[in-house]
């Protein structure tokens, strides 16, 4: 008897294999790496998640200061995109949600997120011709971009006529007046009137 509780208490545990004394290291890289590929996948499927309504041509407009998600509201409205969830959840895990610059855009035939993101982000908003007319007074040119650029006709003209921003060219005079040339200039829509 001693023999035998010798034998097996005592003997056995060296010999039973790695398997027995760790059942569960299979299991758990078996589940782990299902865990990696379902994360794996889910991420491409949201990026590039199919879009039920190709389009050829869209040109949708996005004003600045305005969020992700209206960004989505905007493009689901037009029918670009299928599913604004995903589309929100695709522009967030490529890291581009603050990098959607305000503009008019020209989106051409996006069959997935991916491809509308990278429109959006890499893709520069279709600009406007502005022709600036000999003899015209800064009012007349802040008529124009108010009706070609939707530009804020007052803010414009504040600006110049704001002699600290004058001198900051070295200009004499107290306003812009004679300084804007004639010429055609090219702007995107929505553009800041500093800018301009």
């Amino acid at each position: 008897m001693t023999l035998f509780y010798v034998n097996h208490y005592l003997l056995a545990p060296q010999m039973l294999d790695i398997k027995q004394f760790n059942p569960g290291i299979k299991t758990v890289g078996s589940i782990a790496s299902i865990v990696i590929a379902s994360i794996l996948a889910f991420y491409l499927l949201v990026i590039y998640w199919p879009q039920s309504n190709p389009y050829e041509r869209v040109e949708i407009n996005i004003p600045k200061g305005i969020t992700l998600s209206e960004i989505g509201d905007i493009l689901k409205e037009k029918s670009i995109i299928s599913n604004k969830r995903t589309f929100t959840m695709a522009v967030k895990s490529l890291g581009h949600e603050k990098n959607i610059p305000a503009g008019t855009y020209v989106l051409h035939n996006a069959l997935n997120n991916n491809a509308i993101i990278n429109q959006l982000v890499y893709g520069a908003p279709s600009l406007k011709r502005i022709t600036v007319l000999e003899g015209w007074t800064i009012d007349n040119i802040a008529n124009q971009l108010e009706v070609k650029l939707k530009i804020n006709k007052k803010k414009f003209l504040r600006l110049c006529r704001d002699k600290r921003i004058v001198r900051l060219f070295n200009f004499q005079g107290n306003s812009f007046e004679g300084y804007l040339f004639p010429d055609t200039y090219t702007f995107a829509e929505g553009i800041d009137p500093y800018l301009v």
